[in-house]
């Protein structure tokens, strides 16, 4: 299946769930665990506790008026974590933490005590809210994470990322649910080089990520588009600082940056 025929048949899908069986869950459903504010980076770091209290007020606020439901996940696994990452790399975080140190030394992510539960907790939160999606007990899953997890590769954490939660997420779908074709859409400002990695080869997966170029991490070209199994279903969109913004001169702005070139690859 092209691309192209892949996402409009998921829209179409979409549609006839939101039109037709009525018997269908129609709730969202956020999964958010509170253990992941044990992770707590120096005073001053962005990636805040208090990023995630943010997020939760205005999430229980919305639960009051009965437009949501929280629901408590569980934790992932050692054999979930390990769908992604290296024992190596897994035995790395929990030395590390263990040793009390204040940063990982795979690169840019501090740590603390609490940052084994935390991430553990980040994770098991997709993978909760992916067995809830499939198993028909809500339609749609919000997940309040962090530490955050596009930038942790399979044997490396940095940008402040210790797993990553949505290539566990993915790769859980496929194994426990059977699920064959994944779509991750990544409009962070940072390129999700740790999810790209992950599913350069693997076929499963149509990663797409629309990201300020040249910026942090510096991957994320248009000429990165996967290999082997996995040719043509990565896809690059990056833009400059800015783009997008509404301009107060009538001189339109485009983007410097080519679009991705298509690969007629097949899915």
């Amino acid at each position: 299946m092209h691309r192209r025929a892949f996402l409009q048949g998921t829209r179409c899908a979409r549609r006839r769930r939101r039109d037709g069986d009525d018997a269908q869950p129609a709730s969202l459903q956020v999964f958010s665990d509170p253990a992941m504010r044990r992770h707590e980076p120096s005073a001053d770091h962005p990636e805040s506790p208090r990023r995630f209290d943010a997020v939760m007020t205005s999430v229980r606020a919305l639960e009051r008026q009965g437009r949501l439901s929280i629901a408590a996940p569980r934790p992932a696994t050692e054999d979930d974590v390990l769908l992604v990452h290296t024992p190596a790399y897994l035995n790395t975080v929990r030395a590390e933490i263990a040793a009390g140190r204040r940063q990982l030394s795979t690169g840019d992510t501090e740590i603390s005590s609490g940052s084994l539960a935390a991430a553990l907790a980040a994770a098991g939160t997709v993978v909760s809210a992916v067995d809830a999606v499939i198993g028909g007990r809500t339609r749609n899953a919000f997940c309040a994470v962090r530490p955050p997890g596009h930038h942790a590769s399979q044997q490396r954490g940095m940008g402040f990322c210790v797993f990553n939660n949505i290539a566990i997420g993915a790769r859980y779908a496929r194994k426990r649910h059977g699920v064959e074709r994944i779509l991750i859409a990544d409009w962070d400002v940072h390129h999700g080089n740790g999810t790209q990695e992950a599913f350069f080869s693997d076929g499963g997966v149509l990663f797409f990520d629309s990201h300020q170029h040249p910026w942090y991490p510096g991957t994320g070209s248009p000429d990165e588009t996967g290999e082997g199994k996995a040719r043509g279903l990565i896809v690059n969109n990056p833009f400059p600082a800015g783009a997008g913004r509404r301009r107060s001169s009538a001189r339109s702005e485009t983007s410097s940056c080519p679009p991705p070139s298509a690969t007629g690859r097949s899915w």
